[in-house]
């Protein structure tokens, strides 16, 4: 089976940014904040600690399922592409 990583590029320098969207689910149930801060997603940070803290980390399982959709977005929105496999540069 293979494991399947999203890799976005940025437009005028090529630099690339990959995730596997198995690990982002994971790692946002078990640290929704930490994960994003760690993306440099700073505006989930704050609302995924805020809600952490009033529902004693439950808002965690609801983020689980919308991680990939989230860092996705944030790619995008930055203007980023995502790369095609085996595209020719």
């Amino acid at each position: 089976m293979a494991v399947k990583t999203i890799t976005f590029e940025h437009p005028e320098n090529g630099y690339k940014e990959s995730f596997r969207p198995d690990n982002a689910w994971l790692c946002t149930l078990l640290a929704a904040p930490i994960y994003f801060a760690i993306k440099g997603i700073w505006t989930h940070t704050v609302a995924s600690l805020m809600l952490a803290l009033c529902t004693m980390g439950a808002s965690n399982i609801l983020y689980a399922f919308y991680a990939r959709r989230i860092l996705c977005n944030h790619y995008q929105r930055k203007g980023w592409r995502e790369a095609v496999k085996g595209a020719a540069a």
